[in-house]
């Protein structure tokens, strides 16, 4: 079995990119930062951004989120 390709940490409060597995069209899930909070503390994740099937594209969509200028 192959081992997947390790990609680069992002900063804090940039956002995410998640891997949802192999069997989809667009496995790679682009979420916005977290800005709300449970009341014990934990995360509430918002919904994804959009779904691609790179990881670099994934984060071109993040970096474009980031500046204003993803609609």
């Amino acid at each position: 079995m192959a081992k997947r390709k390790k990609y680069p940490r992002l900063p804090n409060g940039y956002g995410s990119i998640k891997y949802l597995g192999k069997n989809r069209t667009n496995p790679y899930a682009v979420y916005p930062p977290v800005t709300e909070y449970r009341e014990n503390g934990s995360p509430i994740t918002p919904k994804a951004l959009c779904y691609v099937d790179d990881w670099m594209k994934g984060f071109g969509i993040l970096t474009l989120y980031k500046n204003g200028q993803y609609t």
